[in-house]
């Protein structure tokens, strides 16, 4: 599916924008969809934008419309959907296919909280409200696919937000562990840098793994049997 293309085609233009900015900023990929290893789940995003307000501007070049004879003389009026402060947002829905019975699948949407790299019936899922000072990093399960909270990130609303970052790091042996990039503090007055962080996954424990008035952009890889990242 190109950019933009709308799945109910419904009449209107799609907004040609905001599916760049989650792809570049939020998903860091251009798909929004994470299969399991043995491919028999499949795990998608949705967005609904049919809330969102339209911003309509003036579309110079291109072809004449169909209603337009003759040389243009005005240009097109066109829209897409831009959320602006203090209104609706494209609605995000994360569903679960079962892929075993390809005559039969079965979906069931992800229940956000009140992929672990060894397991085939889970799958971590990063949440972040609108305000954007608030992060939790939670494990959903089979077969309700419910959300459990296993980290949370806060930052004061006078202190910026929550910056967006890759992806929890499973431990491959299938251990319940998994690192993360979190703010970790550096004394009082310091304030927070971005450090490698370990997180027990069945004791909800967070361990800094660096510290320092320095900051970690990015975990590349993690081999836990030997304690190298």
């Amino acid at each position: 599916m190109r950019d933009g293309e709308a799945i109910t085609k419904s009449v209107g233009l799609v907004d040609r924008d905001q599916p760049r900015r989650r792809k570049e900023e939020i998903l860091a990929t251009n798909t929004a969809l994470w299969m399991s290893r043995d491919g028999l789940l499949l795990c998608f995003a949705t967005f609904n934008d049919t809330l969102v307000s339209e911003l309509r501007f003036p579309w110079y070049g291109g072809s004449p419309s169909a209603t337009t004879t003759g040389s243009r003389l005005y240009p097109d009026i066109r829209s897409l959907r831009y959320p602006r402060p203090g209104t609706a947002n494209p609605q995000v829905q994360l569903t679960i296919a079962d892929l075993a019975d390809t005559g039969n699948v079965k979906m069931r949407r992800v229940i956000p909280p009140p992929a672990v790299a060894g397991s085939l019936t889970e799958i971590s899922v990063v949440w972040m409200n609108r305000p954007q000072n608030l992060s939790v990093i939670t494990i959903c399960s089979s077969p309700k696919w419910d959300c459990r909270e296993t980290q949370r990130i806060t930052v004061a609303e006078s202190a910026g937000w929550v910056d967006v970052g890759d992806a929890p790091l499973f431990a491959p042996d299938g251990s319940g562990w998994y690192v993360s990039v979190a703010p970790v503090r550096d004394g009082p007055t310091a304030g927070t840098f971005r450090h490698a962080v370990a997180v027990d996954v069945a004791r909800k424990r967070a361990v800094p793994l660096t510290h320092g008035r320095y900051e970690v952009s990015r975990i590349v890889g993690w081999d836990r049997s030997n304690d190298v990242m």
